[in-house]
């Protein structure tokens, strides 16, 4: 059921320090409050527009959502805090349409008292003021505890949105959501009988849809109705934490947690050419010369 609901919104007093030479700065902002850093994407004209959680001390599940947005030099141009009545809100992404100077947040939205109950995914959008003056929120069943949330747009402009909820236990349970560009629910769709989190959502122009399903580390495919086609497992042990660029409509970029050879953890980044067929990649293979780590590519098929 979809909720249309007032928000308040108030200018952040704020006190920061920023240090510039050439193009590397440093931007400290500091607050009497608790600050999470969670999504930062980058601007024409090479300005710079972050996300945070912010919440008091005393009250730290009392979350409302920070945005800052700092020019090329590291200079503060503005902020704002915005919150949510009666709940705990926590910005996941910045996506950002491609008119309209606009962005649109996704949200995690969840009681004050820390359980992340009575909770569901929130769509706030922004403009280049940073005035929020679009808000809706989709609340899931009272006993789901949504714990991840991902984001990322359509080339059409919808949002896609996956994650996971944990139902009476400790087990993640994914699930996908897709909304209009009116923040219209279009499809969604909870595997009750699967595990895992589903992230790193993208769409295909044959109207199938793609993720990473973490836990089992595994690509995704799924149809029009989110219903499942197949699966794949990641290569070379990568695992979790996964950073994906797309360099084409097939082929991406990733880089993960690199669990094998055991004991330690290392980077593995690979370049696939097709979003499920692993039969033909090209690795960065890692070798550690003391507290230097180097890579070379290599082809794998």
């Amino acid at each position: 059921m979809k909720k249309l609901l007032a928000i308040g919104i108030f200018i952040l007093g704020y006190s920061y320090y920023a240090w510039s030479q050439n193009t590397s700065f440093e931007f400290i902002f500091s607050t009497p409050n608790n600050e999470i850093f969670t999504d930062i994407i980058e601007l024409p004209g090479n300005d710079y527009l972050f996300s945070a959680s912010i919440s008091k001390i005393e009250n730290p599940e009392y979350r409302k959502a920070l945005i800052v947005h700092i020019n090329k030099n590291g200079f503060l141009i503005d902020s704002t805090i915005f919150f949510y009545p009666g709940k705990s809100i926590y910005v996941t992404n910045i996506l950002v349409p491609n008119e309209n100077n606009e962005f649109i947040l996704t949200s995690i939205i969840s009681d004050t008292l820390g359980s992340r109950l009575d909770g569901g995914i929130s769509l706030f959008r922004m403009n280049e003021e940073l005035n929020v003056y679009d808000t809706i929120v989709y609340l899931f069943p009272a006993n789901y505890l949504i714990s991840n949330l991902d984001a990322d747009l359509t080339d059409d402009g919808n949002v896609l949105s996956g994650g996971s909820v944990l139902i009476g236990n400790n087990t993640p349970i994914p699930f996908l959501y897709e909304f209009n560009s009116d923040f219209d629910s279009l499809k969604a769709k909870f595997y009750l009988d699967d595990y895992g989190t589903a992230t790193h959502i993208k769409s295909f122009s044959d109207g199938t849809y793609w993720f990473t399903k973490d836990l089992q580390r595994k690509y995704q495919l799924v149809d029009t109705a989110f219903n499942y086609i197949s699966d794949q497992i990641i290569p070379e042990y990568l695992t979790s934490n996964f950073g994906i660029i797309w360099d084409s409509d097939t082929s991406f970029y990733l880089i993960g947690d690199k669990i094998y050879p055991k004991p330690s953890h290392n980077l593995g980044f690979i370049h696939q050419f097709h979003p499920i067929d692993t039969t033909s990649y090209i690795r960065s293979e890692e070798r550690r010369v003391g507290k230097e780590c180097r890579s070379r590519w290599s082809p794998y098929h």
